[in-house]
């Protein structure tokens, strides 16, 4: 069996970006001590969506608009530039 090592929260999960593939491991996810764990698919997806894009590196805060935002705590929220972002790249996917 292979094993994979990536960002990992206690209890288990695990999960990885890959350019545009994002492994998850969800075993015993339920343990997760993280409140808002099922931002973790939202966030991994964050990073192979926008791949090219700074705003969506782990931890990017922007002081004006707050530090809580999917990327960096893995709130409920994307910046408005964050959210402009998406949207253009899923236009593209979209749209080529």
């Amino acid at each position: 069996m292979r094993q994979f090592t990536g960002a990992t929260t206690a209890g288990g999960a695990v999960a990885q970006a890959f350019d545009t593939n994002v492994v998850l491991g969800l075993h015993d996810i339920e343990r997760a001590v993280r409140s808002n764990i099922q931002n973790l698919v939202a966030h991994e997806l964050g990073h192979a969506l926008n791949q090219f894009s700074p705003l969506f590196n782990d931890g990017y805060a922007v002081p004006s608009d707050g530090p809580d935002n999917l990327m960096s705590t893995w709130g409920n929220r994307l910046t408005r530039a964050q959210c402009e972002t998406s949207y253009a790249n899923a236009a593209s996917f979209a749209f080529p």
